[in-house]
């Protein structure tokens, strides 16, 4: 039996790939497993996508049949699996640690650590006005928070911009433990002012 990604085992009972238009077509449970998979084990991914470098799958994911048993129970439809919402930081994908929540809700919490330069995040220099800006992204557009005198200053700024951001989706959360998890990270942000 060949490994998905050398490392998964399809034990699939049932056929997941299909030709339509000459085109292949997956099951979508299988193409979830497929793509996490490949997050955390192909360099190709990981040279286009270095936040995935370090990432694994639990021993019990690696075989498709359980993930499969996970998923089927799981609100999944149109939604994006998620790994690091319900605990932040988190490089394991596994059933303890992983939700599935909107595009809108995944990207809440994206730092674009690789984009972000050498400044404080939600912070920039404006040359001629000789002072940092403070912007803050908002349903994918960058609203501006203004002018201030330090870093620390505008940093604080996109803290209390994002806080205010991230409770406001908290509350469309359906799910409990994904709406707990964000008012946290809120929490958190609003801390690191004190």
């Amino acid at each position: 039996m060949k490994l998905v990604c050398g490392v998964g085992i399809n034990d699939a009972g049932y056929v997941i790939e299909t030709k339509v238009n000459g085109k292949k077509q997956y099951c979508p449970i299988y193409q979830t497993w497929r793509r996490m998979l490949a997050r955390c084990y192909s360099p190709k991914v990981q040279l286009k996508y270095p936040t995935y470098i370090g990432c694994s799958v639990s021993k019990e994911w690696l075989t498709f049949s359980n993930f499969r048993k996970w998923m089927v129970t799981q609100n999944s439809q149109g939604m994006q699996l998620d790994k690091d919402i319900l605990i932040d930081g988190n490089k394991v994908y596994s059933a303890v640690n992983c939700c599935f929540v909107s595009q809108k809700t995944n990207a809440l919490l994206n730092k674009n650590l690789a984009a972000r330069g050498k400044y404080l995040i939600g912070c920039t220099w404006h040359k001629s006005s000789k002072k940092f800006t403070s912007h803050v992204k908002i349903n994918g557009k960058l609203k501006k928070l203004g002018y201030f005198n330090s870093e620390i200053e505008a940093h604080n700024s996109w803290r209390k911009a994002k806080a205010a951001y991230i409770i406001e989706a908290a509350f469309t959360q359906t799910q409990d433990n994904v709406r707990e998890a964000l008012l946290e990270r809120a929490r958190v942000l609003l801390d690191s002012d004190k």
